[in-house]
């Protein structure tokens, strides 16, 4: 089996993880660590739960996906780091590290899918799409809009026509996918901390 975020998006999209081989072996046998084996339960039950909502009507969901977007470098992974953390344990860690500290751009690959809960809120499926340009035909494969927020990310320290000219693609590119729904769209401006530096704040 391959990563663990890629399980998981066959999993949601109608693969079938029953299926034996020639050797009577499923892909939940074959997976190759814990990991991805409870990472495929997981995408099993998730789908399950969904189903099972669809065929009764009138249940209350609490589970939501988040679909982070933006360029290469914008953040995408830091964001989500600190959404799985909290805001309180994320913003006494960003005093804690040094300000001159840089982390190297380590960039996320096609896209990587997390699960985590939110007190009072549920069940939340993080998608963090690749900012690169050759990755939007396969993005666009996963655009569903229902139960969805869009968080999209932008570069404050970039010129302003950059800045516009990114966020009005993600936004058109967002609304290609879903021309018949009105998606729910976050805009977040990142880098702040570094344009606090460069005033001397």
């Amino acid at each position: 089996m391959g990563r663990t975020g890629t399980c998981e998006l066959l999993i949601r999209h109608e693969a079938d993880v029953t299926t034996r081989n020639e050797y009577g072996k499923t892909p939940l046998d074959l997976a190759e660590n814990r990991e991805t084996r409870r990472a495929m339960k997981d995408a099993v039950r998730e789908k399950s739960y969904h189903e099972l909502l669809l065929k009764s009507g009138g249940v209350k969901v609490n589970r939501c996906k988040v679909f982070v977007f933006g360029m290469a470098e914008t953040g995408k992974s830091t964001l989500k780091k600190s959404l799985r953390r909290g805001p309180v344990t994320a913003f006494f860690q960003g005093l804690s590290k040094p300000s001159s500290e840089e982390e190297p751009h380590d960039p996320t690959p096609g896209v990587d899918v997390g699960t985590f809960h939110i007190p009072g809120v549920g069940e939340v499926s993080l998608w963090d799409f690749a900012g690169q340009a050759e990755y939007a035909v396969t993005h666009s494969m996963f655009m569903d809009a229902e139960n969805t927020v869009f968080i999209v990310l932008y570069n404050i320290m970039d010129d302003s026509g950059t800045q516009e000219r990114q966020v009005h693609w993600w936004l058109s590119f967002i609304k290609s996918c879903n021309p018949n729904r009105q998606p729910d769209v976050i805009l977040v401006a990142s880098h702040a901390d570094k344009m606090s530096r460069d005033r001397g704040e």
